[in-house]
């Protein structure tokens, strides 16, 4: 009797944990979704945007171009998943204000990385729209490039750490700064598009960035 009542609080007490950790990783698998929908949404708020408000021909040429946002933020995440292990250490092994000189440094060699890599991809896209005859039309979107890379340069040292706020317990935090992302992005390029076309949908993508960007400052230096 007595080894059968030493099983059930055993099982008892399992089946109490495992259920104690499903709750708390479920509630924060939700509190980080949502804000995971709204930056995939944000990647293509300019193209759809300005499909409604142009022609199509316009927004064939500016969906090109924002394939160099793209491949750019598909690098970021590749330097975002050598990154984020190294934050969740340094996180745990370390107070808080060597922490944030972490971020710092992070950022710093982000920046210097990112921008090389944006300086690349304009290079061939500009070559490309210069030396292929076939992609002569695309020349009209150069300036939306340059205007959109100029700002994606400067959210550069920022983009890996997206996932910071998650990696230290704040998932609503971090839900919160995608959809203001997403909010401003959709609002920007709702006012920029009638009034400067493409050029207006690489302007609102961009200051929908730093946007960003500014917020994350923000609450870092509250949260961290």
């Amino acid at each position: 009797t007595f080894l059968a009542v030493c099983l059930w609080d055993v099982a008892s007490f399992s089946l109490k944990d495992a259920l104690k950790l499903f709750k708390r990783d479920f509630n924060y698998g939700i509190k980080a979704l949502w804000g995971a929908l709204f930056l995939d949404s944000s990647t293509k708020v300019d193209v759809l945007m300005l499909g409604a408000f142009t022609d199509a021909r316009t927004t064939g040429i500016y969906t090109f171009i924002s394939l160099a946002s793209d491949l750019f933020l598909q690098f970021m995440t590749m330097v975002r998943s050598w990154v984020n292990p190294k934050v969740t250490r340094t996180y745990m092994d370390r107070d808080r204000p060597m922490f944030r000189e972490f971020l710092k440094e992070q950022a710093l060699q982000s920046y210097a990385v990112g921008t090389g890599f944006m300086a690349l991809v304009c290079v061939g896209f500009v070559v490309s729209a210069f030396a292929i005859p076939e992609y002569a039309a695309y020349r009209a979107g150069l300036p939306s490039l340059l205007v959109l890379s100029f700002f994606l340069c400067l959210c550069a040292g920022f983009f890996p750490l997206l996932q910071v706020f998650g990696q230290i317990g704040r998932p609503m935090t971090q839900s919160a700064t995608y959809a203001i992302l997403f909010i401003s992005n959709v609002l920007l390029n709702l006012l920029l598009i009638p009034w400067l076309g493409m050029i207006g949908a690489a302007l609102g993508t961009g200051l929908a960035y730093m946007v960003y960007v500014l917020v994350f400052l923000r609450l870092i230096g509250r949260q961290v």
